[in-house]
């Protein structure tokens, strides 16, 4: 099993041997040996295993074929010390890695060699962790851009076998409004993430437009701005059917228990640390009657700001993890 393992990863990948006709000799000839991989590996997993790395195999048809093709005109061989493939990786010219090796460009593989052995410790080099991962074949893994060693179990069907894999790139920064509404019927407000405001049990009319909010919007919980990282907090939406109000807030469990999630707002998010011009989110608070009150998210210093702290609103702020808008 484990000489399958690792012929599937030299340049040739082909039964030889001399079975069963008696003792080797220098004479060619049949041995009247079976050759067939299901007369070798008679119990069912090894069958299986020795199938999955003939399938890998063929699936590497074109890849082999390119790495050979290579080899054949500037001589870099389709098997590489790891310092070969990882010039300035100081990992690979470590001594402890000269029992794995590249595979061309893309396939690190380390085989097994201990007879039994049930783990097996392989170095993975440091790739670019913005745009590529290495990838544990056997059940697909992403195990990051590496530049540490790494224990990887071994049982009869698996070794060490990674792939480098570039990440999609990441999707460029946009910006979604945010729209601070006021009903002059209800004296109260809400926030819409969308051209429709969230209606939970009772249609939002009446409502005027008073302010934009600038939101900053990604795939991920980090963005590039400038040439700088900046993580990110998500938005998300509560309502209380109780108050009959909702609060657009990076809050991750609402202002009390009256409020419950209605919708993550898919990629919507703010800015956990500032950046120059950004502008901190405020949240302002208004208890009208024991059955009426409002919460309300605004960018400080803005109109919207004003108009709370107007009509008698407190900034509760500190109630709420910090967060900052995308300057204009």
């Amino acid at each position: 099993m484990r000489w399958f393992q690792f012929g599937a990863f030299c340049p040739l990948f082909r039964l030889h041997g001399h079975r069963g006709g008696g003792p080797p000799s220098n004479e060619c000839g049949g041995t009247n040996g079976d050759n067939e991989v299901w007369n070798l590996a008679e119990e069912p997993q090894h069958y299986e295993s020795i199938v999955t790395v003939m399938r890998l195999r063929e699936e590497l048809r074109e890849y082999v074929s390119q790495i050979n093709a290579q080899a054949a005109a500037t001589g870099f061989p389709m098997l590489r010390p790891m310092f070969l493939q990882f010039p300035l990786d100081p990992g690979c010219a470590d001594p402890g890695v000269e029992d794995q090796f590249m595979f061309g460009p893309d396939w690190l593989v380390a085989p097994v060699t201990t007879y039994q052995a049930t783990s097996r410790t392989v170095y993975l080099p440091l790739l670019n962790a913005s745009s590529e991962t290495w990838v544990y074949y056997y059940n697909f893994t992403e195990v990051g851009p590496g530049g540490g060693r790494f224990t990887v179990p071994t049982p009869i069907g698996e070794f060490p076998l990674f792939f480098r894999r570039p990440l999609p790139p990441p999707t460029p920064l946009v910006t979604l409004n945010a729209t601070f509404l006021f009903n002059p019927l209800r004296n109260d407000t809400v926030t819409c993430l969308t051209e429709q405001c969230y209606d939970a049990n009772t249609p939002f009319d009446n409502y005027t437009s008073v302010g934009i909010l600038g939101m900053g919007v990604a795939s991920s919980g980090s963005v590039a701005i400038n040439g700088t990282t900046y993580s990110l907090l998500p938005i998300t939406l509560f309502y209380s059917s109780q108050w009959q109000d909702n609060l657009v807030s990076t809050n991750s469990t609402g202002p009390d228990e009256s409020y419950t999630k209605g919708v993550v707002f898919q990629n919507g998010y703010v800015l956990s640390s500032p950046l120059p011009g950004a502008v901190a989110v405020h949240y302002f608070y208004k208890k009208y009657s024991p059955t009426s009150q409002d919460y309300a998210m605004t960018a400080a210093g803005s109109i919207e700001a004003q108009w709370c702290v107007q009509r008698g609103y407190t900034n509760v702020t500190s109630d709420f993890p910090s967060g900052w808008l995308l300057p204009a």
